[in-house]
């Protein structure tokens, strides 16, 4: 007999045993990007900023990740997501993670915004429309959209993904 979320269960042997971990993120381990930038005055719609690499087999961890900024004037907002590989023959997928995160105003926004329930076990790759795992590292960018920026102003992120 063992006692699973409050209830006790006859076991016959360790098969018999239920998980309590998500076999999906059993081996995984949880590993985090974090970073503090800070973006000058009139940057233009489109620039882009790399953030991190993160392996492709990776699978993103909603919550706790997070990013940060100060105000960056009005109507400016921002995407993340993968950055172009020439290597891989990927044109990239700027707002696979997060599409127009409103950073014109001071605040908090979830960094893995785009991604729904139903595709938190997915992996990057996954994530990023490939069609089968490349095995290396993909970038993540954001991209500064809706308005030039105003102010010289620091973005900051925390973002948690788990790695095999």
């Amino acid at each position: 007999m063992f006692d699973l979320y409050g209830k006790k269960i006859a076991a016959r042997g360790l098969a018999d045993i239920p998980k309590a971990v998500d076999p999906i993120f059993e081996r995984a381990r949880g590993r985090n990007a974090s970073d503090l930038l800070t973006v000058a005055a009139e940057t233009a719609i489109g620039t882009t900023i790399g953030l991190f690499k993160v392996k492709s087999s990776a699978r993103p961890i909603k919550y706790p990740s997070v990013i940060y900024n100060q105000a960056f004037g009005a109507d400016v907002t921002l995407d993340i997501g993968f950055a172009p590989d020439p290597y891989l023959d990927y044109a990239g997928d700027e707002d696979a993670l997060a599409d127009n995160l409103a950073i014109g105003s001071a605040g908090n926004k979830a960094f893995y915004d785009a991604v729904t329930t139903a595709n938190l076990t997915k992996r990057f790759w996954e994530l990023a429309g490939l069609s089968e795992d490349p095995n290396t590292d993909l970038w993540i960018m954001a991209t500064i959209k809706g308005a030039e920026t105003v102010n010289e102003a620091v973005l900051a992120f925390e973002a948690w993904f788990a790695a095999d």
